[in-house]
């Protein structure tokens, strides 16, 4: 009878390789944190994972950017776009009432607002931002 044994090793080097341990996780975790303090830094690593189409991880970076105190002029239209190609229309709705709390004359964040809140089956709510441009 045949040992499984080189079986076993085989699969837990396969499994080891394609995980990444814990280890390095919490190292890039810690070089985030390190060099992400920087809006700007923040943002071009969420322009980036959103060209790579990962928009889960463009928001979590652009939304860090504006907590930085980044430039929202820039940076909400890009995480509102991302948001809502990762269907995560609630986020990119909250984002845009916030523009418009602060800028209630922005007419394109108004026109997105009503396009998502449509997308959402809220027609009537859609309808009273459209009919406040």
């Amino acid at each position: 009878m045949k040992s499984s044994h080189p079986w076993l090793l085989a699969g837990a080097l396969l499994a080891t390789s394609c995980v990444p341990s814990t280890a390095a996780r919490m190292q890039d975790r810690l070089e985030t944190s390190r060099k992400g303090s920087d809006p700007k830094v923040l943002f071009a690593r969420g322009q980036a994972f959103a060209k790579a189409g990962d928009y889960g991880r463009a928001a979590q970076y652009l939304r860090a950017a504006l907590l930085q105190d980044g430039d929202a002029d820039v940076i909400l239209p890009l995480l509102v776009s991302v948001e809502i190609k990762d269907q995560s229309y609630r986020a990119a709705a909250l984002h845009l009432r916030e523009r418009l709390r602060t800028h209630p004359s922005d007419v394109r964040a108004r026109f997105v607002l009503a396009s998502v809140l449509s997308a959402v089956d809220r027609p009537k709510d859609a309808e009273r931002e459209l009919l406040a441009i």
